[in-house]
């Protein structure tokens, strides 16, 4: 009886130890998972200058208020390693109202990644638009279908901007985003 007892406890242990849903059938969930989806693009990167002693570095900052809103503006060229011009603009607009308080902005292209990062890190009251353009790049053996333009999110992922229009020309090595939206502060770059 003692058997029975034990053989029947056991096998309803088993059962019910078996039957319990404890993965989703989906597919995986877990934090190791969304990392990988959510990883760093592969950034397009600008070429580098015929000269490193007279890198340039890609920097402004403007003083934008509530009241009248206001830009800040890149655009600089230099010549390539390969002794191509390579032509780098970005120009991101504030409309009045755009900015929660009078602010001193800064706007700094990485010279390696073509990254653009904006400080300080704030949210909007609406979107600042960015319009973005690098031309004399190395496209070759990219799918232009691949390229968006990213940013980092508050949560730490990478999502794709919205925005008007994407121009990617492989032959000519130029990206171009018109009118793109951008909620918040962070680092916004071309990627696959």
């Amino acid at each position: 009886m003692k058997r029975l007892a034990l053989f029947s406890f056991l096998a309803s242990l088993i059962l019910f130890t078996a039957c319990q849903n404890e993965s989703p059938i989906t597919g995986p969930q877990n934090n190791e998972f969304q990392k990988s989806v959510t990883a760093e693009p592969q950034w397009i990167g600008l070429p580098q200058a015929a000269d490193k002693s007279l890198a340039k570095k890609f920097i402004t900052s403007e003083f934008i208020t509530v009241a009248d809103g206001g830009y800040l503006l890149i655009d600089e060229s230099y010549i390539s390693a390969e002794g191509k011009t390579v032509k780098a603009y970005s120009k991101i607009e504030f409309a009045p109202g755009v900015v929660q308080q009078d602010v001193l902005i800064s706007m700094d292209i990485d010279d390696q990644t073509g990254v653009a990062e904006f400080l300080p890190h704030q949210m909007f009251n609406d979107f600042a638009i960015l319009n973005q353009t690098f031309e004399g790049l190395n496209l070759t053996g990219i799918d232009p279908s691949t390229i968006q333009l990213y940013y980092m999110a508050t949560d730490g992922t990478y999502e794709v901007m919205t925005y008007d229009q994407l121009i990617i020309d492989v032959v000519a090595g130029t990206v171009q985003v018109i009118n793109g939206r951008i909620p918040h502060f962070s680092i916004y770059g071309f990627g696959i």
